[in-house]
């Protein structure tokens, strides 16, 4: 979601749950010179599908990024 303030485009991202391989897909296919190998890519994709994310939009709505996290087991607090 895209708003403007003081002139400025403010971008807030939103919860995706269709589409995140796709999305992922469109992000890394604009970067080639960084995701130049597409065996990594179909991972990526694949991976970007089943995880929980965050994407933000602008006015249009066309994907401008995304973040995708991979939750970990918890760890036991430590006594310090």
């Amino acid at each position: 979601m895209a708003e403007h303030q003081d002139g400025r485009t403010i971008l807030r991202p939103v919860a995706v749950r269709k589409g995140r391989g796709a999305i992922c897909r469109r992000v890394i296919e604009s970067l080639p010179e960084w995701f130049g190998i597409p065996a990594s890519v179909e991972s990526y994709v694949a991976a970007a599908d089943e995880l929980p994310m965050l994407a933000c939009f602008d006015g249009a709505g066309d994907v401008v990024g995304f973040v995708s996290v991979k939750p970990i087991r918890s760890l036991p607090p430590r006594s310090m």
